[in-house]
Order: structure tokens, then C-alpha cells, then sequence
């Protein structure tokens, strides 16, 4: 008897590793779409095992930034729905 792919690709531990790929993929994607504002002045550098690493080209945006960082969680966390970023990192270089 045959499965549908998506039934497969989502159950079968065998795809793990391709569904946090395209999961990691995703956040990175989808974070000017989450916080439209910061565009401008913020890159996502990378995202792995729940820590998202962010540059900020303006120090006072930077500091604000850090400051709320947990907000920042809580709202990507909320946008998928299940609890993806556990900690944001901010780098010096791009």
C-alpha cells in the first residue's frame, strides 16, 4: 500500500534532519515578516539548535534590542506556533 509523501516526510524520523533544515530555513526567512520594522538595520546571520544570531548595524537599536530579547523570543515563538528560538545571540559581523 502507498503513502503520501507528506505523511511520510512528517512522521518518519529518517526526514528529522531535512524538517529542521527547512524549520532553521524558515525562521531565517520569515524574521523581517515577524518584526517588518527592523529591516533596515538588522540581519539574521544564522540560526541553530534554537539560537538565533542577529546582527544590528546601530549600537542604541542593539542595546534596545538586548534588552528585550525575550520579547523577541516569545513573539517568533508565537508567530510558529511552537517554540523554535530559545535564545538570541548578537554578533559583531555580518
Amino acid at each position: 500500500m502507498f503513502k503520501k509523501f507528506g505523511d511520510v516526510f512528517y512522521s518518519d524520523p529518517a526526514f528529522e534532519n531535512i524538517r529542521k533544515t527547512i524549520k532553521n530555513a524558515e525562521i531565517t526567512e520569515k524574521f523581517h515578516e515577524i518584526f517588518p520594522g527592523l529591516e533596515d538595520h538588522v540581519t539574521v546571520t544564522k540560526f541553530r539548535n534554537g539560537a538565533l544570531s542577529l546582527y544590528v548595524d546601530n549600537s542604541v537599536l542593539k542595546h534596545e534590542l538586548k534588552t528585550n530579547d525575550q520579547l523577541m523570543i516569545n513573539r517568533i515563538n508565537t508567530w510558529f506556533k511552537e517554540e523554535v528560538v530559545t535564545e538570541i545571540k548578537f554578533v559583531n559581523k555580518v
